[in-house]
């Protein structure tokens, strides 16, 4: 004003709004912080979720973190009930299933061995009792099933009880 020259200096800081990604692979479920100074705090279970969590910086700028999850279901087998068979007959596991993710499928006997199946590799072979579970009069099936990563293999075992044989006594006849 009336031709004068003013200097005045601003000392500016600007503080940068951030933003990240986070990938995460979780097997079942994924719990994304505690909801108040990270992530959301909720648990997610389905397949594929991109949540978005915003925070709000001491100097007032907002940062906006992306977490793209993907959650794999692990292996969920179940061997089937257990059950009896009379000695010198085969058993099928046909009750055997698996509901979640399926990876290889591994059958193995108390002894950790898989010499008695058919296929140990398939959900539902036929079991051959060996001598030594016929002595014992029982066998516990364990089936394994590998989970694809980050989830660990998962197991189910069935007992099947075996029944010796009847033996004729003496036949007597008048």
């Amino acid at each position: 004003v009336n031709g004068c020259d003013s200097v005045i200096t601003l000392d500016l800081t600007i503080n940068n709004s951030s933003s990240s990604t986070h990938v995460v692979t979780e097997c079942d479920t994924y719990t994304w912080g505690d909801g108040v100074t990270n992530g959301d705090g909720l648990t997610y279970t389905s397949s594929t979720n991109t949540p978005t969590f915003t925070t709000i910086t001491v100097n007032g700028c907002d940062s906006i973190i992306t977490l793209d999850l993907t959650i794999t279901a692990s292996p969920d087998p179940f061997a089937g009930a257990n059950d009896t068979i009379c000695e010198g007959l085969t058993y099928t596991l046909s009750g055997a299933t698996n509901t979640g993710n399926s990876g290889a499928i591994n059958w193995t006997d108390a002894s950790g061995f898989s010499l008695g199946f058919s296929n140990p590799g398939i959900l539902n072979p036929v079991y051959t009792p060996t001598i030594s579970d016929i002595a014992a009069g029982s066998v516990t099936l364990t089936l394994e099933i590998s989970g694809s990563a980050p989830c660990p293999p998962e197991s189910s075992s069935v007992t099947i009880i075996i029944n010796a044989n009847p033996t004729p006594g003496p036949i007597w006849h008048n």
